[in-house]
């Protein structure tokens, strides 16, 4: 993994490792938004899979900064912050 290399104000730019649905792996370079609630964190995306199946790309967004916590959901078209992050058990 590369060392993130602060770019445009409030971004920081580093790779992150994807694998699609035809199995092709790799890495995209890529932009992420500095937390605004600590100024030291990033805010990551999470993707999940919708009621059919389907891929839902940056569903959520979450602070890397363990002491902070931020979290951004959309869910249903309304968007929420500040849930509690768990661990899913399905």
């Amino acid at each position: 993994m590369t060392t993130p290399i602060y770019g445009r104000k409030g971004c920081v730019h580093g790779e992150i490792f994807f694998k699609d649905a035809s199995g092709e792996e790799g890495f995209m370079e890529q932009a992420f938004p500095q937390c605004l609630k600590c100024n030291t964190g990033i805010l990551l995306p999470l993707s999940d899979y919708g009621r059919d199946g389907a891929s839902i790309m940056y569903k959520a967004w979450v602070c890397n900064n363990p002491n902070c916590g931020f979290n951004l959901r959309i869910d249903n078209g309304e968007i929420s912050t500040g849930r509690d992050i768990t661990e899913s058990y399905k």
